[in-house]
């Protein structure tokens, strides 16, 4: 009896309700036109700290804050260029929550940055 209500609770969990499109880095050592632009969720006492190429910044600002890092890295690049080819590799601490970790891609997704990756690292990796 005991499987059969086991059985039902895990039919009937609610799937998801946020859809994000990861793109993980196929080929990394790759030569891209653009470097990369790194993203980092830092654990903090108080939830997380967000970096964009070591700059720290807010959630609501990080979509202003990797544009213009982009931009300063290539003068020639235009925003709608960085917005399609630009990359952008978000770095997580393993004990930042998950629902902030999408939290920061859904906000660069929102913002028009088509590629997103998350960056794996080793659990040894600090």
């Amino acid at each position: 009896m005991l499987l059969v209500l086991l059985i039902i609770f895990m039919v009937t969990a609610p799937k998801p309700t946020v859809a994000l499109r990861l793109d993980m880095d196929r080929n990394p050592s790759a030569a891209a036109m653009i470097p990369p632009t790194l993203v980092r969720l830092i654990e903090a006492p108080d939830g997380y700290r967000l970096f964009v190429d070591g700059e720290e910044t807010t959630i609501m600002e990080v979509s202003d804050v990797t544009l213009e890092h982009m931009l300063a890295v290539d003068r020639a690049l235009t925003p709608e260029d960085a917005y399609a080819d630009g990359r952008v590799q978000v770095y997580s601490d393993l004990d930042v929550a998950y629902q902030n970790v999408v939290s920061v891609i859904d906000t660069l997704q929102q913002a028009s940055f088509q590629k997103v990756v998350i960056a794996p690292q080793d659990a040894d990796q600090s």
